[in-house]
């Protein structure tokens, strides 16, 4: 099996789903169309703002590449350069060195809930230069590309206590990390609770009860006085 990393740039993927030079049917991905809006959004997002994209893993066979890992990310950029949907109205503007006649300034986008049709000019050529890396799979066997699939498949999804650590804030994250370093929890919690992060759960429980009677019983003692 022989495998080559190519930079590609999303008007090239573009060009090559027209001409049927990318497939996006594979027998190992999932059909198109498994995302939502908001997770499309995102990618264009991470595109425009130059954010790193997962790669893309194709096999190569008589001149087309089939994807064996990313038809959710191909099939988005395509829909997207395609007007088949607008981008989140949540999304924040962009701001970008932009080049005029007088040099270089930063100017500010707004991207919220636009197409692709209605993204500024300079937005619209940035996001058509924006790069993926493709792995381009040759001389294989079968049996390679299933173990290839089965081990890039094989990792374990965050579960809800893990995926939020993202919307945290630093001094919130702070003050969980310092109490659920505690010697406290490794006498109460076992190893493999502390691998699914239930001690991140209980603080983050009690914290909001202790929030919680704060907000409740404050009231009632002004009221008495």
């Amino acid at each position: 099996m022989q495998i080559n990393c190519k930079t590609r740039t999303l008007q090239w993927v573009n060009t090559q789903i027209r001409n049927n030079g990318i497939s996006l049917y594979h027998k190992l991905q999932r059909r198109e169309g498994q995302w939502n809006r908001k997770a499309k959004a995102l990618l264009i997002d991470s595109l425009l703002r130059n954010y790193p994209v997962n790669v893309i893993y194709t096999i190569k066979e008589n001149n087309q590449l089939s994807i064996i890992d990313g038809i959710q990310r191909i099939s988005t950029i395509r829909d997207y350069l395609d007007n088949e949907f607008s981008l989140s109205k949540e999304l924040d503007p962009i701001t970008i060195i932009v080049h005029t006649e007088h040099g270089t300034v930063e100017k500010e986008f707004e991207i919220a809930g636009r197409k692709f049709k209605k993204l500024d000019k300079e937005l619209q050529e940035l996001l058509l230069s924006s790069e993926l890396q493709f792995y381009e799979i040759s001389d294989y066997t079968e049996k390679e590309v299933r173990e290839l699939f089965r081990r890039q498949n094989n990792g374990k999804c965050l579960n809800n206590s893990q995926s939020r650590t993202v919307i945290e804030t630093d001094e919130m994250s702070e003050l969980i990390y310092d109490l659920i370093t505690h010697p406290f929890f490794e006498h109460v919690l076992t190893e493999a609770q502390r691998k699914k992060d239930l001690d991140k759960d209980i603080v983050i429980e009690t914290l909001m009860l202790i929030e919680t009677d704060r907000n409740t019983i404050t009231p009632a003692l002004k009221a008495t006085v």
